[in-house]
């Protein structure tokens, strides 16, 4: 089972982890950096050079942090900022990454435009926090990124999308593979969200939360076979119980249909459908 958070939950757990736990945000940062070297490593193993997109805020150093990984293990690494240059926000990953390039056999590089040289672009322009409108420049450097048709990965969510709504705001990054740090965000399920990323991955950085009420939970193959007991060998079609279903109209009975079908195959003993009676040589065919 996994969670699924809203914004202002997610920053209360950081809010615990940093307080309570004593994990420091820079050090949450580096653990999202490292889950996104992973993520290269596991399904991406032939790129080579990358394009990291960095806003200014702390999506921004998550993948500014990952550039600095990067670097390290070799990789040809060019960093776009978008964000203002006489921004303190940063400063220190950024003279980091520059340490890096000249301390390690890779190589950085700070570029002012993108272009399609490259094998794979880290998206870490914007986070969770995103719930504005996003300016013409910011859109159409959306754009022009998805244009490129070079494989994405989005840090903690696709640069655009609202975490809360899953709405674009109104355009947003195609992911191919969207790291969500910590927990899934409810963004990535509501509005258009899923249409934003092919694969969605949770990246363990240790953010630490209680389980409320109102958390939303997605349900995975293993929680769904343990609702599910050994079948009895005597059992008959009352031992696991009936449904009835009142569903569907004269002629109209799709959803009455697969709901039978769906409490048939998940275990229901016995399923009796109400329908009109013209529906009832459709349900027997």
């Amino acid at each position: 089972m996994k969670y699924v958070l809203s914004p202002e939950r997610i920053r209360e757990a950081e809010k615990t982890t940093i307080e309570e736990i004593g994990i420091s945000e820079e050090a949450l940062i580096e653990k999202a950096a490292g889950e996104i070297v992973k993520c290269i490593g596991d399904f991406y193993p032939s790129a080579v050079k990358i394009l990291v997109v960095a806003g200014g805020g702390n999506n921004g150093a998550d993948g500014l942090s990952a550039a600095r990984m990067l670097i390290y293990k070799g990789y040809l690494v060019d960093v776009l900022l978008h964000f203002s240059k006489q921004s303190p926000a940063n400063l220190f990953l950024l003279n980091g990454l520059r340490a890096a390039g000249r301390l390690s056999k890779g190589k950085v590089t700070f570029v002012d435009a993108i272009s399609k040289e490259y094998d794979l672009i880290i998206d870490s322009l914007f986070g969770i926090g995103l719930n504005r409108e996003l300016s013409k420049d910011d859109i159409d450097f959306i754009k022009r990124i998805n244009s490129l048709n070079i494989p994405i990965i989005s840090a903690d969510i696709p640069s655009g999308l609202n975490a809360s709504t899953g709405l674009p705001m109104p355009v947003c990054i195609n992911s191919d593979t969207t790291i969500c740090f910590g927990a899934y965000k409810t963004g990535m399920f509501n509005g258009q969200g899923p249409n934003y990323y092919k694969r969605l991955l949770q990246g363990d950085i240790e953010l630490w939360y209680e389980e409320k009420a109102s958390d939303s939970k997605m349900l995975e193959k293993e929680d769904i076979f343990n609702i599910f007991s050994d079948s009895i060998a005597t059992a008959h079609k009352g031992t696991y119980g009936k449904a009835l279903i009142i569903a569907g109209s004269k002629e109209i009975y799709g959803a009455a249909y697969l709901c039978a079908k769906a409490a048939f195959y998940s275990g229901a003993g016995m399923v009796k459908v109400i329908t009109h009676a013209c529906n009832r040589s459709d349900f027997l065919q």
